[in-house]
């Protein structure tokens, strides 16, 4: 679904940046993640987390489209005036009907 989405976004013009919503010190903790992306070659230097982003966080220069997710956790309240679009399966506790 995330890459699909990602590709959409691309043929429209769109610079998106996928991010791991997972700080990066808990990556091995995702093994299914870890393993899929370890067997296409994905070393974890080349990708993006959620702690990455923090500085852009703090200049208020992140806009969202949650992918696989309806709401931000706890600790990114921040971000959820931030959401321009959800994309999931699941639409409980979404807290704007037209995301």
């Amino acid at each position: 679904m995330s890459v699909s989405w990602f590709s959409l976004q691309r043929q429209f013009g769109h610079d998106v940046i996928p991010v791991l919503n997972v700080p990066r010190e808990d990556y091995n903790l995702k093994t299914e993640v870890v393993y899929l992306l370890n067997k296409y070659k994905i070393d974890q230097s080349d990708l993006v987390f959620v702690d990455d982003l923090e500085l852009l966080r703090s200049q208020g220069r992140v806009n969202v489209h949650l992918v696989d997710h309806n709401v931000p956790t706890d600790s990114q309240a921040d971000l959820a005036s931030k959401v321009l679009s959800i994309v999931d399966h699941h639409n409980q506790d979404c807290t704007n009907d037209d995301k």
